[in-house]
């Protein structure tokens, strides 16, 4: 009985990730149009799914079968290690694919991460973890011009890696930009995007550079690394290197852009 009570239940709680806590207002009741989600000075914040929805039972937070819209990336902020700021639009806000409903709440998802690892991705350093942050230099305030800095995580025995883009908010691909190689696959990021998660084959490397041409008072990103399957007491060595040459950047960015715009031609052509 008491197991498929549990089974019953569990559409209640696929918002939810574990260990992740939760703000939920009704957009009524918003008065200063943004949300402070806040964890400790000694704690980084890790962001969840953010969201505006409408419930059909005049809840203000999410349960199964509400209909949702992401908060858009470049209306979140983060202004330290632990905390960031969600601003919120003004009521009623429209949600399009809800049938044109207004949405009547929104609701944060975060996390306040203790005990943790993070490393500046533009520091020489050679490490071996089960699992850790890499965040740019000075995150989330900016960073400076002529930055080429590139790292490999490396994982032990027959184990894939985990990497998982939390906070992301870059100028465009010819200002900066952070390359992903994953196998044989290239991703070039720039600008605001959400949130997404990368998984290595066994005994897979990932590589990632990250390259400036100008100077950024604002922005950055957090990325956290682990080991999977995490049952294995494997490791993950994380090893990053940076260069100051000048030369290099300009054909890293130019290299990238080209790859860039050759996938989006190429994801046109079959749209």
């Amino acid at each position: 009985m008491f197991l498929l009570l549990i089974i019953f239940n569990l559409p209640l709680f696929i918002f939810a990730h574990i260990g992740y806590s939760s703000q939920s207002y009704c957009l009524d009741d918003i008065s200063t149009g943004k949300l402070n989600l806040i964890c400790r000075d000694n704690e980084l914040i890790k962001l969840g799914r953010i969201i505006y929805g409408y419930s059909w039972s005049n809840d203000c937070s999410y349960i199964d079968k509400d209909c949702t819209m992401d908060v858009p990336r470049e209306d979140i902020i983060c202004l330290t290690n632990s905390n960031c700021t969600v601003r919120v639009v003004e009521h009623p806000l429209i949600l399009q694919d809800c049938w044109n409903l207004a949405a009547s709440y929104v609701q944060a998802e975060y996390e306040c991460v203790q005990d943790y690892s993070l490393k500046n991705i533009c520091q020489n350093q050679d490490i071996i973890l089960s699992h850790g942050f890499v965040s740019t230099p000075n995150y989330p305030h900016g960073f400076q011009s002529n930055l080429n800095c590139l790292c490999t995580l490396i994982p032990s025995g027959n184990n894939s890696i985990v990497l998982e883009i939390i906070y992301f908010n870059l100028p465009i691909c010819t200002e900066a930009a952070l390359v992903l190689w994953i196998g044989q696959d290239l991703h070039t990021k720039c600008l605001q995007q959400d949130p997404i998660t990368f998984i290595s084959n066994i005994q897979q490397n990932i590589t990632f550079r990250f390259y400036t041409l100008k100077n950024n008072k604002y922005g950055g990103f957090l990325m956290k690394y682990s080991i999977l399957p995490e049952t294995n007491n494997g490791t993950i060595r994380l090893q990053c290197y940076l260069s100051s040459s000048s030369s290099i950047i300009r054909s890293t960015i130019l290299n990238s852009y080209s790859t860039l715009k050759y996938s989006l031609n190429n994801k046109n052509s079959y749209e």
